[in-house]
């Protein structure tokens, strides 16, 4: 049984990452994946064989729960898995 690896996403998983993301969601942009997730923005990845096969993206951001009041939030999006 190969062994998986998770742990948070790096920089040199952005081949990996986006090959996995594109065959799920609408193709993005080496360029603009860089770009973007340069930002307040980090994944859950699992890493097998040296591929990303799954991943949980995350998006920092300041969330006005009511007037005055502030949260540090994180939003996830384009959760996937590889299908095999």
């Amino acid at each position: 049984m190969p062994t998986i690896e998770c742990r948070e996403y790096r920089h040199q998983d952005a081949d990996s990452f986006l090959r996995l993301h594109d065959s799920v969601f609408p193709p993005m942009s080496a360029q603009f994946w860089q770009e973007w997730s340069r930002g307040e923005v980090t994944a859950a990845v699992a890493i097998m064989d040296g591929e990303v096969v799954g991943t949980v993206p995350f998006h920092f951001r300041d969330f006005r729960v009511r007037p005055g009041t502030v949260a540090r939030v994180a939003f996830e999006y384009s959760v996937c898995v590889r299908e095999d």
